[in-house]
């Protein structure tokens, strides 16, 4: 799943795909994982987004886009959520060293 975190996923999807419900999907991933499967991808799509921020000069959109994100506001939003800066901020952050 690591390599998929940009595709559209869900634990319907996902379980479908298992042979189990999303419900006992959901359960099992989180008492493995620690975290729900929707904060887990997100997690997983933030790491990407700071790489891509720091290394790329790709817009906020477009790196929203890149990382599996429905919409730029979705991503900054889940962004400020999980590193408690915009990812504009963020990206001045990086390129300064601070």
């Amino acid at each position: 799943m690591g390599s998929h975190y940009h595709q559209d996923i869900s634990l319907t999807v996902l379980g479908d795909a298992i042979g189990l419900s999303s419900s006992y999907l959901s359960s099992i991933f989180k008492d493995i994982t620690g975290m729900s499967f929707v904060d887990y991808i997100n997690s997983k799509r933030i790491e990407q987004a700071k790489l891509l921020l720091g290394s790329t000069s790709l817009s906020v959109a477009d790196i929203s886009d890149r990382v599996g994100f429905a919409s730029s506001n979705t991503f900054i939003r889940v962004f400020k959520r999980h590193e408690g800066i915009t990812p504009g901020q963020f990206r001045q952050w990086s390129e300064t060293g601070s």
